[in-house]
């Protein structure tokens, strides 16, 4: 069958592209998730793409990375950038330390490489992130490790299949042996401009998926109360039910 690109997924390589020169053939395996697919169906597909670009100068598999035992984790705090194989990052300056991850992490190579490649997404102006990978292989810990270099505070979710779509944006909370109903971890880090890492997405309903890619692809999202949030910039005039998303929120 034929695979087609959204006019969304486009614009994500180009802007990558433009930023480093990784080469089109990469993108294009990336971008449609290729390394899950059955063997045959990844050997079809790498023909079909080879075959479509041979006539063009886009057709070349990108500048060859350094090796990834190479690689190293440098936190610069004079200057205040990550740098990981001369991709650099600016470290955000936190207001609650305790919500900045410090998790103990391995300098494994693969995991280095992978934060190399979230760091030039980042860099080239992605928002949110999507990590997919077998159970184990350490998402959580990449996550973490990059929010934790990067002093970012971070806020969490698990979702399942029985997750509500009240359950993204209240969250019930004991004070002084009373259950109160306060901001969802989602709502304070739209607020805050935090990381929301939200574990297990896959798992979620189709209404609780529909609502998160509303958030997170065109910035509104309504919550239960009547309030709703919106990427607008903070102004006096703003109606009191409307909560301005932080330029600084990310999805993990």
């Amino acid at each position: 069958g034929s695979v087609s690109l959204s006019l969304r997924q486009v614009l994500r390589m180009t802007r990558r592209l433009g930023a480093y020169d990784d080469g089109l053939v990469p993108l294009i395996k990336r971008t449609c998730m290729t390394a899950f697919l059955p063997s045959q169906v990844r050997k079809s597909f790498d023909n079909k793409v080879w075959g479509g670009l041979k006539d063009t100068t886009l057709l070349r598999e990108g500048s060859k990375p350094s090796g990834w035992e190479g690689l190293t984790i440098q936190a610069l705090e004079e200057e205040g950038i990550v740098d990981i194989g001369g991709v650099q990052v600016a470290m955000r300056q936190p207001k609650n330390l305790a919500l900045v991850p410090k998790v103990v992490f391995f300098d494994i190579a693969q995991h280095v490489r992978v934060l190399q490649e979230i760091l030039k997404d980042m860099s080239a102006g992605e928002r949110h992130l999507l990590l997919i990978g077998n159970q184990g292989v350490g998402k959580n810990k990449i996550a973490d490790r990059l929010c934790g270099v990067l002093r970012m505070e971070r806020e969490y979710i698990q979702l399942h299949r029985d997750t509500t779509v009240q359950a993204l944006t209240v969250a019930p909370t004991l004070i002084d042996g009373r259950l109160t109903f306060a901001d969802s971890p989602l709502v304070k880090a739209c607020k805050y401009g935090r990381v929301i890492i939200i574990d297990e997405a896959d798992k979620a309903p189709l209404e609780v998926v529909c609502i998160l890619k509303g958030l997170l692809e065109d910035g509104h999202m309504l919550l239960g109360d009547g309030r709703r949030l919106a990427t607008v910039a903070p102004s006096p005039s703003l109606p009191s039910d409307v909560i301005p998303i932080h330029p600084d929120f990310r999805a993990i």
